[in-house]
């Protein structure tokens, strides 16, 4: 009897260690659906984000190529109307040159043509006087 009491005590030893094994066999079960589960959305997000880092960075290489070729085009428009600016200040120089040149030129001949009539009217007055002291000595023989 008291074998059988201590075999009866043995078999239930080793149904609750069964038992417990089992439990805990279950909990490691658990934890590693969970870990498997976490592994699955670890990589989920990281797929997604390495997703989102490769369309952002072709995104962000487009936009810099666009934004290098506007700043050539623009830096070119830039160079193209500083030139024009420059011929158009030369221009106005040269213009403005040439205008002072032809209003030296018109003041001179201005002035020859001022000088002319002097000479002119100082002839003319020269003859009037002539005439009128010719007249006026012929009158006095006439009298």
């Amino acid at each position: 009897r008291a074998l059988r009491q201590a075999l009866a005590l043995a078999e239930g030893e080793r149904d609750e260690r069964h038992e417990l094994s089992r439990e805990w066999r279950a909990r490691v079960d658990t934890a590693e659906d969970a870990l498997e589960a976490q592994q699955r959305s670890t990589y989920a997000v990281t797929g997604d984000l390495a997703r989102q880092y490769r369309q952002m960075r072709d995104q962000l290489g487009t936009r810099v190529a666009s934004l290098e070729a506007d700043n050539a085009r623009l830096t070119a428009a830039l160079e193209d109307k500083e030139q024009e600016l420059q011929a158009s200040r030369k221009e106005t120089r040269e213009t403005r040159a040439a205008g002072r040149t032809e209003v030296h030129a018109l003041e001179r001949r201005c002035e020859e043509m001022a000088h002319e009539f002097s000479q002119m009217l100082d002839e003319t007055l020269e003859r009037m006087a002539a005439k009128i002291s010719a007249q006026a000595g012929l009158e006095g023989f006439e009298r």
